[in-house]
């Protein structure tokens, strides 16, 4: 998710072991059973919410008398530090039918529509990513400050 390393809401140097060497990789996966429309919100929402509730475990980084490393990892399920996370956007997107934007397109909205555009925004109010879809080939620039602006006054953190 683009949104991911956009947000800055992950502080990519906390998942680092050591330096140059040894690193937490993280992977998201995502099961979609159904959907009803608005999938890219769903998945954002489901992703944070995962992210939130990493655990990854304790480790030392154990220097050894020959100049190489050892990691030694607790035994103990309840020892681990959560994943740094802050800032954490939301998204929201909208749907353009003729001349009108709807909000939380549903899967009948969305095989009509022209233009999709979801928009990410952190409690700060920056914008972290702006994602367009649809068959039309844009979107004029009053269209999208309007739906931007939209986006900032209608979600509280």
């Amino acid at each position: 998710m683009n949104i991911l390393q956009k947000s800055n809401c992950i502080n990519w140097k906390s998942l680092c072991i050591t330096e140059g060497k040894q690193c937490w990789v993280l992977y998201l996966d995502a099961l979609v059973l159904d959907s009803d429309g608005n999938l890219n919100d769903a998945l954002a929402i489901g992703a944070f919410s995962a992210l939130k509730t990493c655990h990854i475990p304790k480790i030392q980084v154990i220097t050894l008398e020959n100049g190489l490393t050892e990691i030694d990892f607790s035994d103990d399920p309840s020892d681990f530090e959560k994943l740094p996370i802050k800032n954490i956007p939301i998204c929201i997107t909208f749907a353009k039918i003729g001349d009108e934007f709807i909000v939380d397109p549903t899967v009948e909205e969305e095989l009509v529509m022209s233009t999709k555009l979801t928009i990410a925004i952190n409690k700060n109010s920056e914008i972290c990513s702006i994602q367009k879809g649809g068959s039309s080939s844009g979107l004029n620039p009053s269209e999208l400050r309007k739906m931007i602006q939209v986006r900032r006054e209608n979600i509280s953190f």
